[in-house]
């Protein structure tokens, strides 16, 4: 079959058009994560060991938080639903065809 260069270009163009769509889908899930929270906490114990107190408390939420964000954004790309691969031979506008 024959694909003519105009629905090429149109097929390129719809291709182009949902990988934009897909990106932003990543970025706001990536934006769920990159967002600021806001842990209470009580801490009963010697100044010097507060800091390793509260560095427990965030890697603990952290990963968990980028876990979830990944996995969001990874369900994007499951079973290569954002992988294309497009072969098109048309014809070069330089070469006068």
């Amino acid at each position: 079959m024959r694909i003519n260069q105009k629905t090429a270009l149109n097929f390129l163009e719809e291709l182009q058009a949902e990988d934009k769509i897909i990106e932003q889908q990543h970025v706001t899930r990536f934006n769920k994560y990159n967002g600021t929270i806001k842990t209470p906490y009580s801490y009963k114990g010697c100044v010097s060991g507060l800091d390793a107190y509260i560095k427990s408390i965030h890697d603990s939420i952290e990963v968990a938080r980028r876990n979830k964000s990944d996995a969001a954004s990874g369900a994007l790309d499951k079973n290569g639903a954002n992988v294309f691969s497009v072969t098109c031979n048309c014809p070069d506008k330089d070469a006068g065809n």
